[in-house]
């Protein structure tokens, strides 16, 4: 039976796929497929984990599809019969050893996934910052009421419908 192997539950509940996530997968995947999910804490940060454990290595051996936070080398290694691989982390640096860059495995990853939410802090931060929040809770922390940074020249306070912004990266 072909196998797909699941290994994205980050020790970080706000980075660990959702519950829901597993069934989806095994929906789209055709009926003779099995789907593996490993339940136990993985590290999904920055490129993704370069550690595997026991159980991931188990299950990779005969899984054709892998989906996890990184692909390390240790992991192509034991599974040999894997075409695809594909990392929830969007970056890829540490995914590309040497095992990686021979194998014939197709590898993704997930980037472009990160534009919603950073768009969504930038334009936080826009207010944040243009309405002068920072200067309130700082006086919050303080426990003072000091209205004076917002009436000096140069003051952050700023009316956002006259501004035009420009935001790079």
């Amino acid at each position: 039976m072909p196998t797909a192997v699941l290994d994205m539950m980050d020790r970080r509940p706000i980075w660990a796929m959702p519950e829901w996530v597993p069934a989806e997968i095994r929906a789209a995947l055709p009926s003779d497929w099995d789907l593996v999910v490993i339940d136990e804490a993985t590290d999904g940060s920055g490129d993704g984990s370069a550690r595997v454990s026991a159980s991931v290595l188990e299950a990779v051996a005969a899984a054709e599809i892998y989906f996890g936070y990184g692909i390390p080398g240790q992991l192509l290694e034991a599974g040999g019969a894997l075409r695809w691989v594909h990392s929830g982390a969007a970056g890829v640096g540490s995914s590309l050893t040497p095992q990686m860059l021979a194998s014939e495995v197709v590898f993704t990853n997930s980037a472009g996934i990160h534009a919603e939410p950073m768009a969504e802090t930038v334009i936080g931060m826009i207010l944040f910052f243009g309405r002068g929040l920072d200067l309130a809770v700082s006086n919050q922390r303080a426990s003072a009421w000091d209205t004076n940074p917002y009436y000096r020249a140069g003051a952050p306070l700023s009316e956002l419908s006259m501004s035009t912004v420009g935001v790079i990266g």
